[in-house]
């Protein structure tokens, strides 16, 4: 998923496009559009499964390989929409994520990217006993 807004306490992500069947709450759905420079094509607006998060995202800054890890409540967004589209706007798969591991500020002083792997429940000692042995700096 990718960032879209950061809020006092928590982070809209989404994504305008593919998300995993099993990430899917209900039924996949899809809406016939025009996006960027394709005249035809699908668009992915089914709901996101919400629950308890673990968003990480590897990086690689001067020289050396880091993991940016947090956790979180992922609940349901409020309604939203991505600049560009012609009203009326899809409201693309997303959710709102209330981080517990760190507050929005703290996160957005480590964030390098705009895009975030994100994975049901609470697998930060996983990813902590990777990076050690991978040698990687966990942020």
């Amino acid at each position: 998923m990718e960032y879209y807004e950061f809020f006092k306490e928590s982070m809209l992500i989404g994504v305008p496009d593919f998300i995993p069947e099993a990430a899917t709450e209900g039924e996949i759905r899809v809406l016939p559009t025009a996006f960027g420079l394709l005249k035809e094509s699908l668009l992915n607006i089914s709901s996101v499964k919400t629950g308890y998060v673990t968003c990480a995202r590897l990086i690689y800054q001067k020289g050396q390989y880091k993991m940016h890890v947090y956790i979180g409540e992922a609940k349901r967004p409020p309604a939203w929409e991505e600049c560009g589209w012609e009203p009326p706007a899809p409201q693309l798969p997303s959710l709102e994520v209330f981080p517990d591991s760190c507050t929005v500020e703290e996160f957005s002083r480590k964030v390098s990217s705009q895009h975030v792997i994100v994975a049901y429940g609470d697998h930060r000692q996983a990813l902590e006993d990777l990076c050690g042995l991978l040698h990687i700096e966990l942020l």
